[in-house]
């Protein structure tokens, strides 16, 4: 970081970057004027060159403490480095040669012809270079709006993520929490064992939901112990009509993985897979990783897809998700099982953490 910020005419561009590039400008101007001058020292046209272009440069640095530089106001440093220019290169020339002041006032005044061509050639190619800078300035400042417009629109588009995710977990979690509590009271008097395994699974629940909220990283272990205690209490409330597995390959569940992507599909089996059917079902759930990519399969052998729309917690919320965070690298796959039921399957890339 530096320690100051120098001001200057042109605030996008770095204070150093113009000032190298004012050098080079210069030291192109003095081969091309002596390629076509003839006779002219190479010497003589770098030193003129060099003084002008850093005294217009330092008088557009001067100026821009002062002023707000632009349209005509550009003009004043340009003519006032020309002419501090003129006179330095003329002063450095004559300290080379080692001439006297006299001498130097009275070749000027016999060559004043020249040296108003010089401040022609000084005030031609500083219009030059002042209007690269305002061009550059120009498409550096386009660029900077363009970035801010992005980047706010990045924020635009994380917060709109957020505040989905965040309704998304509000219709979730209080249903399922009533839900169960409901199930706690009514089990209290008749069967006071089962209603503790169950406010025991639920608390376990609570818990893994709590992480999932507080964890700076989403780790799929999260997830999948945040499923497991979800089923174990839906185990509990459904009885023998509902049975599940969950099968993770070894090692790979300390990599990431975003909350509710995963929740909603086993929510959909149970809700709209097994809870319809007398006799229940029974639900699958397998991790692997296939090449780079984590890939989750949620298998019910309940009622199947349906023609009737699904309420509640739509596919398209996941899809949706699934496109913002992963592009054309990630994918919900939805398929009929063999004999009854669906299966779910989602595709997206390993990150581990």
């Amino acid at each position: 970081m530096a320690l100051f910020k120098i001001k200057t005419a042109f605030e996008s561009q770095p204070f150093w970057q113009q000032f190298v590039i004012v050098l080079l400008f210069n030291s192109v101007v003095a081969v091309f004027l002596h390629i076509f001058i003839p006779g002219s020292l190479f010497q003589n046209q770098f030193i003129m060159s060099q003084s002008i272009g850093v005294s217009i440069f330092t008088s557009f640095l001067v100026l821009a403490h002062f002023y707000k530089l632009s349209s005509w106001k550009m003009l004043i440093p340009l003519v006032i480095g020309s002419l501090i220019g003129v006179t330095i290169g003329i002063t450095i020339q004559a300290i080379i040669l080692n001439a006297s002041f006299e001498l130097v006032i009275s070749s000027v005044i016999e060559n004043y012809t020249n040296v108003l061509s010089t401040l022609f050639a000084a005030l031609f190619f500083g219009t030059i270079i002042l209007i690269y800078f305002a061009y550059r300035e120009k498409i550096l400042k386009a660029k900077s709006r363009l970035q801010a417009e992005k980047i706010t629109n990045l924020d635009h588009q994380k917060m709109i993520a957020e505040t989905s995710l965040r309704l998304l977990q509000a219709q979730i979690e209080p249903h399922f929490l009533f839900n169960t509590l409901s199930n706690v009271i009514s089990l209290i008097d008749t069967d006071p064992q089962k209603s503790k395994r169950l406010l025991e699974s639920l608390t376990d629940f609570l818990r893994a939901s709590l992480k999932r909220s507080t964890d700076i990283h989403q780790h799929l272990r999260n997830e999948i112990s945040l499923i497991r205690n979800y089923l174990a209490i839906l185990q509990i409330r459904f009885g023998q009509r509902l049975n599940y597995t969950i099968n993770v390959a070894d090692g790979i569940d300390d990599c990431a993985f975003p909350p509710l992507l995963l929740q909603p599909l086993v929510e959909n089996a149970v809700t709209h897979g097994i809870e319809p059917l007398t006799d229940g079902g029974v639900i699958a759930i397998t991790i692997t990783k296939q090449n780079q990519n984590l890939v989750i399969t949620v298998t019910d052998t309940g009622k199947g897809l349906s023609t009737e729309p699904i309420k509640g917690h739509g596919l398209s919320n996941i899809r949706d998700r699934i496109q913002s965070l992963y592009g054309q690298n990630g994918r919900l796959l939805i398929e009929e099982n063999s004999p009854s039921g669906v299966t779910a399957t989602i595709e997206v890339p390993y990150e581990p953490i």
